[in-house]
């Protein structure tokens, strides 16, 4: 994928990997990810700082909106090095 928006990165992130999860419902919605226990959501920061690497990029983290399907993202607990 070459984009400059962050978002366009969740959201094939969402339809590949949260599509195969045993969580997500086949609506799209997900109890894991609205109760904040989602591994995807807890590292996702970490995940974007990845894509920046490889790609040269430096993304907005702070406009990271909501993902496909209408769910908000929460964020669990961030790693600090």
């Amino acid at each position: 994928m070459e984009s400059d928006d962050i978002n366009q990165y969740l959201q094939a992130i969402r339809r590949n990997v949260c599509s195969v999860c045993i969580d997500q419902a086949r609506d799209g919605s997900c109890e894991t990810r609205q109760r904040v226990e989602c591994a995807l959501d807890a590292y996702l920061l970490l995940v974007v700082d990845a894509i920046e690497e490889v790609t040269g990029k430096t993304f907005d983290k702070k406009s990271i909106g909501p993902p496909v399907g209408g769910s908000t993202v929460s964020l669990g607990p961030q790693i600090r090095l």
